[in-house]
């Protein structure tokens, strides 16, 4: 992932997401969160949540940091 850019990202689960009442999709970053989305910005299919990042997400990360 590079900072700037609108990544899409699928997670493939090991149940159906029609079981799914609440999500949240929390990315860290040396020690802080630098984002977290919940329900309201996911897409659901059968086995998969994609969330698609916008370039002010990613801008938030600290570029010399993993």
């Amino acid at each position: 992932m590079f900072r700037g850019t609108t990544p899409k990202l699928v997670f493939t689960l090991p149940f159906d997401t029609s079981l799914i009442d609440k999500i949240y999709i929390t990315f860290q970053q040396k020690y802080r969160k630098a984002i977290e989305k919940d329900i309201t910005v996911c897409k659901f299919e059968k086995n998969k949540v994609t969330l698609t990042l916008t370039q002010n997400d990613t801008l938030t990360f600290v570029s010399n940091y993993p």
